[in-house]
This record gives structure tokens, sequence and C-alpha cells, in this order.
């Protein structure tokens, strides 16, 4: 069985490394950090973990495309991902306080969902064409596949599905 925890989003960068090592060395997988106003950047935050371990994966939980732009996600993921070598992971949501506390609205929340992935991607790649328009749908984890490619991959996979397969939200 494969099992993550999540952590605080209001912990400081000096609180975040101990849990990740002790959970490491528990044979834990995944260490998210929960998302949330007010917090301070997480992936900078978890830069700090990722140094100091070797295993576990590292990302924030739920970070919203209406809260940061995809591209702007996809550089602090990528960013995050060299440090961790290899190991950082993202949730995605369709919202969030954060989003709540700067008034965006929330328009076709699934469709900015679906295309943060496809951002991710293009910039791994270093494109120069990013597609979109990205605009916010249910959650998506998105784990950066180091084993298939010199770039990282995205692997989307939405919580909630209509009956005829397609994300719903």
């Amino acid at each position: 069985m494969r099992v993550g925890i999540v952590l605080n989003g209001r912990r400081s960068a000096s609180k975040i490394a101990a849990p990740a090592q002790l959970a490491e060395a528990g044979g834990i997988r995944q260490l998210w950090l929960a998302s949330g106003t007010p917090t301070k950047d997480h992936f900078v935050r978890l830069a700090v973990a990722a140094t100091t371990t070797q295993t576990i994966h590292l990302g924030p939980v739920a970070i919203s495309p209406f809260e940061a732009h995809p591209a702007r996600l996809a550089v602090e993921l990528l960013t995050l991902h060299e440090l961790a070598r290899g190991r950082a992971a993202l949730v995605i949501g369709g919202g969030g306080d954060f989003a709540a506390a700067l008034r965006v609205p929330l328009k076709q929340r699934v469709r900015a969902v679906a295309e943060t992935p496809d951002i991710t991607r293009a910039m791994a790649r270093g494109s120069g064409h990013l597609p979109g328009p990205a605009v916010p749908g249910p959650r998506a984890i998105l784990a950066l596949d180091r084993h298939r490619a010199a770039a990282p991959l995205c692997r989307g996979q939405p919580a909630t599905h209509a009956p005829d397969g397609r994300a719903s939200g």
C-alpha cells in the first residue's frame, strides 16, 4: 500500500524537513503540504525538504490555476522536481480559499484544471507555445515521471467522472 501524509501548510520551511525525513524513514511515499490562506510559497519550503530526503515524493496540495497561472506553477514544479531529483508532485484544485480571498471568478474550472498538465508538459519540453487559455474542475494529481523521458511528464487523474468518462466538476 502506498501511503502519503499532508502537513499543515502554515509550517515554516525549517519545520518541514524533519517531518519529511521521519516520514521517509517510516516508509511513507509522499509528503504533501496543504495550501490555503495565509501561507508562504509551498515550492520554496518543500525545496528545503528535498535537499534532506532521498526517496519521498514532495508537493503542495491543492494548488489552483486560479491562484497562479499554470505556466508559473509549471516553473515552480519543475524547479522543485530538479531539486528533489525527480520526486516532485502536485495536486491541482479548482478553487480554494486563496482564490476566494483574491476574489477570482472561478469560470471553466474543469477546463483550467485539465489544461494545467498540458502547460506543464509544454514548459518541461521548453516549448515556446503554451496550450490554453487555461481557466480552471475537480482535483487532479500530477506526478512527474522521471523514468519515461528526459523532460518530466505529468499524469493527471481527475477525481470525479461523468457517466461518459469525462471529468466533471
